[in-house]
């Protein structure tokens, strides 16, 4: 299986989750612009494995053949107080492709309160996270319903709900 990250890579993201899951055998792909003061030479070793690929920056339009890529996608973020303060839409982009997440526990990933996302705190419980989630990848069903909860979670739902708490007309939708 691929897992996969899809966003800039900084000291923002967990490295030892990233070597966890490399250290397990998994391919590890990960999409984004890198900040070069982000220990360089760990991430040169990380991308340097057989099964590791880091393409870089990518174009927006090259982003769904990257997510159909992956089986996995994953969220390691630092548990630090930024990130417990964002939220990651990646963790929704993953979703809307159809694919299983494994997040590090933030409130925002709790805020969702879908167990289509698998929550781990350390790099084992990660990893195991990541088996589980590598093992129901493809199930249609649950392809489904990672994609419906996304859509639940989109710029026109969240603008239909506030136009309703403000007592205006939903948002027109296009063609109508």
């Amino acid at each position: 299986p691929v897992v996969g990250v899809v966003g800039h890579l900084s000291d923002r993201i967990d490295l030892n989750l990233l070597e966890a899951v490399a250290d397990r055998g998994y391919s590890l792909l990960l999409v984004g612009s890198r900040d070069p003061h982000w220990q360089p030479e760990r991430f040169s070793r990380l991308t340097a494995r057989e099964r590791v690929r880091w393409v870089g920056a990518q174009p927006f339009e090259a982003l769904p053949g990257y997510l159909r890529l992956i089986d996995v996608g994953i969220t390691p973020y630092q548990d630090t107080p930024f990130n417990r303060a964002s939220f990651p839409l990646k963790t929704l982009e993953y979703l809307a492709a159809g694919r299983p997440v494994v997040s590090t526990d933030l409130p925002a990933t709790r805020w969702l309160g879908t167990d289509l996302v698998r929550i781990a705190a350390d790099s084992s419980s990660f990893v195991a996270a990541v088996e589980q989630a590598a093992a129901e990848a493809r199930r249609p069903d649950l392809v489904a319903a990672r994609r419906a909860f996304a859509a639940e979670h989109s710029w026109r739902s969240r603008a239909d709900q506030l136009a309703e708490a403000l007592g205006l007309a939903a948002a027109v939708q296009p063609g109508t």
